[in-house]
Formats: C-alpha cells, sequence, structure tokens
C-alpha cells in the first residue's frame, strides 16, 4: 500500500469504494451466487433447521406481520412477546391451546394498520365483517 498513515489509507479506501461502488456491488452479487450454487442444499438445511427453533418462528412472524403493513410503536420484539403470552381472546375470552389459534387484530381502516388486540380465529374474522 502507497500510504502508511492510517487516515490517509481510510480515506483513499472510502474514496476507490466511492468511485467503484457499482464494480464492487457486481462482484460481490456474482460472489454470493457462487457461493450460494456451491452450497444450496447446506444453506437451505441450515435456513430449514434455524426456522424450527424459537427465534426462527419469531422472526418469521414478526416478518409477516410487516409484509402485512401492520405497524406499532412499541418495538416489534415486545408485540411478538405480548402475542406469545397472552392465553386468552381478548373479545370471547377463549383460551387458546396453541399460537396457531390467535390472530393479531389490527385496524385496516386507519393508516399504518395499528394493533388493537389478540383474538381468535372466529373473533377475528366477525370483526372484520362488522
Amino acid at each position: 500500500m502507497p500510504y502508511k498513515d492510517s487516515e490517509k489509507l481510510k480515506e483513499y479506501l472510502r474514496q476507490y469504494r466511492e468511485k467503484n461502488k457499482e464494480r464492487i456491488r457486481q462482484q460481490r452479487k456474482e460472489t454470493d451466487t457462487l457461493y450460494y450454487l456451491k452450497n444450496k442444499e447446506q444453506i437451505i438445511k441450515k435456513n430449514a433447521r434455524y426456522r424450527k427453533t424459537p427465534q426462527g418462528k419469531k422472526s418469521r412472524r414478526i416478518e409477516r406481520w410487516k409484509h402485512q403493513g401492520i405497524q406499532c410503536d412499541e418495538e416489534w420484539d415486545e408485540v411478538d412477546d405480548w402475542y406469545m403470552n397472552t392465553s386468552t381472546c381478548d373479545i370471547c375470552e377463549k383460551i387458546f391451546k396453541n399460537s396457531t389459534d390467535k390472530c393479531l387484530d389490527h385496524d385496516h381502516t386507519l393508516a399504518g394498520y395499528n394493533i388493537r388486540g389478540i383474538l381468535c380465529k372466529k373473533c377475528n374474522h366477525r370483526d372484520n365483517e362488522l
């Protein structure tokens, strides 16, 4: 390297990255694609194992909520903890047997799809019909 001074080196590298942003992006994309193609089976197995872990399930739940456009003022981890720790429907007070019985109820009329509560599937469908 032509630079012995670390500050000059950092500046040189920053300028290089700025000038060659697209080329670097393309190289990374090609490298990532090649890596994926060479290790596809192991990556798929690793992802499948992760999705079965509690953290993987939590991550997928939050991802689905965000994809639906649901927004919240709190941290998503707090919403997920509230969701997982809720054991009864907010309307009919039915006890949930498992997490597939519950729905994160949100308002479709307000901008941002604000969260209202946690309902059983029956109350969630009835609430949407009102």
